[in-house]
């Protein structure tokens, strides 16, 4: 190429010249047409007049786009060529873009073809591809994430496989105990196809998963119960024995559940000093619903979830909610 060509396209006047002609070229568009949206300075345009000539340089006309192809032309090259190489090749963009829109039409079709062959419905499929918080379709991490739950949604409990904890869960779908923990992508993807929003609290995140027989970890959660009749040698059993106050208790100190029995078939989960929410956790359903096999209804007792300090303004007589123990 033309070394005198070369050195007028590296002075600032056509430097803009060019790389408004590039973004043209790079649109899809040709050097025809309309004349190049560039602002020149006085000194800008008397370098492009070197090229386009002196009458151009007086007649305060925009640089034409065929114009400039046509000067550069009279040197032995085109635009692109030049453009190439001072610089970076000219690229098709709206090829690039046509080209990503299938990449991710296709991949949103294999994400969807994951999900449908372990059994999500075509519905929820497609309405779970339509989340904005979900990885963008054509690089390939929506469609990971699509497999990860389809792993996930094939290891769910059935009705006669019982209940299953969730690291078992997290483990035996993806080789990890961890890879379902509260904050991970994959936890929340899941959630969401089986139709529920982001759990805002721990308590709202075990149950979510319980209502799909799922179990978070139970020895995570304590409860803070009242007058709980629980008998046998576990540890839990003795302490609740052991006197009339409110009493936290935790399934740690008996993890299978052995050792203790409660006799009650519904369980109160009331507003207390402590306690400013009558929302039902997991540990209580833990005490009472694997224990109430026998046993006459009594009064009942109350339980209720670690709160925040302002719940110690609460008063003790605030309404309860009466929850049937599960089995």
């Amino acid at each position: 190429m033309d070394d005198r060509l070369l050195t007028w396209a590296r002075l600032p006047g056509p430097r803009k010249v060019l790389a408004a002609a590039r973004r043209r070229l790079e649109a899809g568009h040709g050097l025809g047409g309309s004349p190049l949206p560039v602002e020149l300075t006085p000194g800008e345009r008397s370098e492009i007049g070197r090229l386009l000539g002196m009458s151009w340089e007086r007649s305060g006309r925009a640089v034409g786009a065929k114009a400039l192809a046509m000067a550069v032309e009279n040197y032995g090259a085109t635009v692109t060529d030049l453009l190439a190489v001072i610089g970076d090749p000219v690229r098709d963009l709206r090829a690039a873009k046509e080209s990503a829109r299938q990449n991710a039409a296709a991949e949103r079709e294999r994400a969807a073809a994951a999900l449908r062959e372990v059994g999500v419905p075509a519905t929820i499929a497609s309405a779970w591809l339509d989340r904005r918080s979900l990885p963008a379709a054509g690089n390939g991490q929506l469609l990971d994430l699509a497999e990860r739950c389809a792993r996930v949604w094939s290891a769910l409990p059935q009705l006669e496989s019982g209940r299953i904890l969730l690291t078992v869960l997290a483990a035996t779908a993806l080789d990890d105990p961890h890879a379902l923990d509260r904050g991970s992508s994959i936890a929340t993807a899941v959630l969401r196809l089986l139709g529920h929003d982001l759990p805002d609290s721990a308590d709202a995140w075990r149950m979510a998963w319980e209502e799909h027989g799922i179990d978070c970890d139970p020895v995570s959660s304590r409860v803070l119960v009242l007058n709980l009749p629980l008998y046998g040698d576990a540890p839990c059993a003795r302490l609740a024995q052991a006197g009339s106050e409110p009493l936290w208790l935790t399934s740690a100190p008996s993890p299978d559940h052995s050792g203790w029995q409660c006799p009650l078939r519904t369980c109160t989960y009331a507003r207390t000093p402590q306690c400013s929410s009558p929302q039902p956790i997991n540990s209580a359903r833990l005490l009472v619903r694997l224990s109430a096999q026998t046993g006459v209804p009594r009064p009942p007792r109350s339980a209720c979830s670690p709160a925040s300090p302002k719940a110690g303004r609460q008063s003790t007589s605030a309404p309860t909610t009466t929850l049937p123990a599960r089995r």
